[in-house]
């Protein structure tokens, strides 16, 4: 299993950066969170850096999982995993993870600009990682719903406020306890304890196993959910 997880990834890293769409929506989003960053004091910067941490691996993860998706769709890369050795789960996990390495990346620099390298770089990395694999696992439940990309665009974008309404916890809008109960709610409020330097390895560990929590849940659903529509038909060009 895991050695056709890691095969399907590579497959899926090679063929992305072929397409260039998730790279090159990296290279934007960090164009414009550079751009932003370098017009803002430094206390400004700092302060607003979860946003751009949440924004970095978040949306990312979101658009180029389901942009992907649809690409698959329409290559009939989907409808071969019937006859592949690949299950529906692993190629789930394969195009979670290579997003998420993308995302990863990005927000490791934005932080490393902001907030210079030290050791919170290794926390950082780890949720980072585990948050962009979650945020990746709801851009492509969302395409489920939604036959094309364009309408995709326009009917993510309640469930993409809801999602980010942990930042308002970040910003003292509202308690904590009022977003906790949110999916995203862990790794918002992790990234922006570590950028303010109070999370401990403790505090750290719990929103890791916490997004995990939900990272492997959320996989569990909606690859039941693809295989049920494989064996429906509707998973077609």
């Amino acid at each position: 299993m895991m050695r056709r997880l890691l095969a399907a990834t590579a497959l899926v890293m090679r063929v992305q950066a072929r397409g260039y769409f998730p790279h090159a929506f990296a290279v934007f989003v960090a164009m414009v969170v550079g751009a932003l960053l370098f017009l803002l004091p430094a206390q400004v910067s700092a302060l607003v850096l979860p946003a751009f941490l949440v924004t970095e691996p978040g949306m990312l993860g979101v658009m180029a999982v389901a942009a992907q998706r649809y690409l698959d769709v329409g290559r009939g890369s989907v409808q071969a995993l019937q006859v592949s050795p690949l299950t529906s789960a692993e190629y789930l996990v394969a195009l979670l993870v290579a997003s998420a390495v993308l995302g990863t990346a990005a927000g490791l620099v934005t932080f490393a600009a902001v907030a210079a390298l030290d050791v919170r770089l290794v926390g950082l990395g780890v949720l980072l990682f585990v948050f962009a694999l979650l945020s990746g696992l709801l851009g492509f439940a969302l395409s489920l719903r939604f036959p094309d990309f364009p309408r995709f665009l326009l009917g993510s974008v309640p469930p993409l406020v809801l999602w980010q309404l942990p930042l308002l916890a970040v910003f003292d809008v509202v308690p904590a306890a009022a977003v906790v109960w949110l999916p995203s709610a862990p790794g918002i409020l992790g990234l922006a304890a570590i950028c303010r330097n109070d999370a401990g390895p403790g505090l750290i560990a719990v929103c890791v196993a916490a997004s995990a929590a939900w990272t492997a849940l959320g996989t569990a659903l909606v690859a039941r959910r693809l295989e049920r529509g494989l064996g429906a038909g509707w998973e077609r060009a």
